[in-house]
């Protein structure tokens, strides 16, 4: 039988567990509801999300700012919408003419950090098993934090998985319609040469949505009659790194207003047809031997050491020597000489999921 001192002190650590318990119950209770949204999710990749917010949460969101913690926490109190107004005027610059502005990479530690926690936490080897074939996304709703996921079709063939958006998006060739698909090689060409960031955040999200949020491919026969289609992005959003093509491929005066949005194009896949899909072999950024611009580039009548420099500029190209390296010789001589490569459009291209 317990003595009535060791009684004493077992209650007095009941009590102290239970304060204990209480403070980390009001501590929580000043961040977000958090839902999790498993539709569409692959197994795997929702129970990994699941611990890994679990975790944010247990440690009262420790990694993040003093000024994150408070967006969360006004997230709680009020709503997103007040939070993210209050946490914009705390990050607000005074530019040359006295304007406040805040830009989209201002507040990235609350539209993206969340989710950059997550991804950050993940285990590489499901990284690399599941990305970019899944995705998902943070946002708010209310009060509440939201997780929610989605993943591409697959379809089992002689040549290896094909992969689909659930959209299902059709492309015709000659008389006969087809469902859009990738093939493994394809998705992993695009996203080297496209987005090598995918296995982050945002860089994730960029890479899924010309998998999973395209809806519009186009058609066409490459050099030497190879089925093929092109696969766009958008470049008239200010602010976004792909804004970038319009200013330097498109004369203000070439705007057409009511026409469409601007995209270009960020390459060709060659297509392999099997029961109903149109199958992207593999990923070809204009210029690569195969495209049209590479054949007009052979076949121009440009001084032979200008030719040999911008051949070898196509070899093992990627986004990165536009953007980064503002390399935008051969798009502009691309598009001048009559390939264009930034286009107005009134097709819709992407329906966000």
């Amino acid at each position: 039988m317990s003595s009535p001192k060791k009684e004493f002190e077992k209650k007095k650590a009941r009590e102290k567990l239970k304060r204990l318990e209480k403070i980390r119950s009001d501590e929580l209770a000043k961040y977000p509801f958090l839902e999790i949204k498993e539709e569409y999710g692959h197994p795997d990749l929702v129970a990994v999300i699941k611990e890994k917010a679990a975790e944010i949460y247990a440690s009262m969101f420790s990694g993040f700012s003093r000024a994150e913690r408070k967006f969360y926490q006004n997230v709680r109190e009020f709503n997103f919408s007040y939070a993210l107004s209050e946490y914009r005027k705390s990050v607000e610059t005074i530019d040359e003419r006295g304007k406040r502005t805040v830009t989209s990479k201002d507040i990235l530690p609350v539209s993206s950090g969340f989710g950059d926690r997550l991804i950050e936490a993940i285990p590489e080897e499901v990284k690399s098993r599941l990305f970019p074939f899944n995705d998902f996304k943070v946002g708010f709703q209310g009060k509440t934090l939201q997780i929610s996921f989605h993943s591409l079709l697959t379809r089992k063939s002689p040549n290896g998985t094909i992969f689909y958006g659930r959209k299902e998006p059709k492309i015709s060739f000659g008389e006969d319609a087809y469902t859009v698909g990738f093939s493994r090689h394809a998705i992993q060409r695009i996203c080297e040469r496209q987005n090598p960031r995918y296995k982050t955040y945002d860089g994730l999200g960029d890479a899924y949505v010309f998998f999973g949020s395209c809806v519009y491919y186009k058609p066409v026969y490459l050099p030497g009659g190879q089925p093929a289609f092109i696969v766009f992005n958008r470049c008239d959003t200010p602010g976004f790194i792909q804004f970038k093509y319009l200013q330097e491929i498109i004369d203000k005066n070439d705007i057409k207003q009511g026409e469409g949005r601007f995209y270009y194009q960020i390459g060709y896949c060659p297509v392999a047809f099997h029961e109903g899909f149109a199958v992207a072999k593999t990923f070809l950024i204009p210029g690569y031997t195969g495209t049209p611009e590479h054949s007009l580039l052979i076949n121009s009548n440009l001084p032979r050491h200008e030719k040999e420099e911008m051949l070898k500029m196509t070899q093992d190209a990627t986004e990165d020597d536009v953007f980064f390296r503002e390399n935008w010789k051969l798009i502009k001589w691309f598009h001048e000489n009559g390939i264009p490569q930034v286009m107005q459009m009134k097709h819709k291209v992407f329906d966000e999921y």
